[in-house]
């Protein structure tokens, strides 16, 4: 704005010095005296009513020189805290990913644990069929065996 603002005043100061130039004017007391010069005057009347003009508008351009600047400056914050809202998007979500993760690799302990007891107690019960069939087998053995003994006693 600084820069804006010396512009302005270097522009009113070099239009003011070339528009005051010296003029002769003729005046009495308590009366107002047209001077000889009229067409001199009124050209020069014109020439503040441009020069007006001109800087009006050089002021209409600076106000919205600076509302676009406001606006661009607001739109680079809005756009800083897109980015920093993203950022934390991204955080949380590689955060609950990892939490995800993290539980999926716990259920699939739980499930080997849990596999490899099926697999202790499928082997125990395999042995204990072995030894039930053991002992079928020496039951029958002793069966046979005590069969044979009474056939023997009679």
């Amino acid at each position: 704005m600084g820069k804006t603002a010396t512009m302005l005043l270097v522009l009113v100061f070099l239009t003011a010095s070339s528009i005051a130039t010296p003029l002769s004017v003729k005046a009495e007391s308590k009366t107002i005296v047209v001077p000889d010069d009229y067409q001199t005057i009124s050209s020069a009347i014109g020439k503040v009513k441009v020069i007006k003009n001109h800087l009006l508008a050089y002021k209409d351009e600076l106000q919205l020189r600076l509302a676009s600047k406001e606006k661009s400056s607001k739109l680079d914050r809005i756009e800083e805290e897109t980015q920093i809202s993203d950022a934390e998007a991204r955080r949380r979500s590689a955060v609950v990913e990892s939490k995800l993760w993290g539980a999926v690799i716990e259920l699939l302990d739980m499930q080997r644990d849990e596999l490899k007891k099926r697999d202790d107690l499928t082997k125990q019960i395999i042995e204990l069929q072995k030894e039930v069939r053991n002992l079928s087998v020496t039951l029958s053995t002793i069966l046979t065996d005590l069969g044979s003994i009474r056939a023997n006693l009679k």
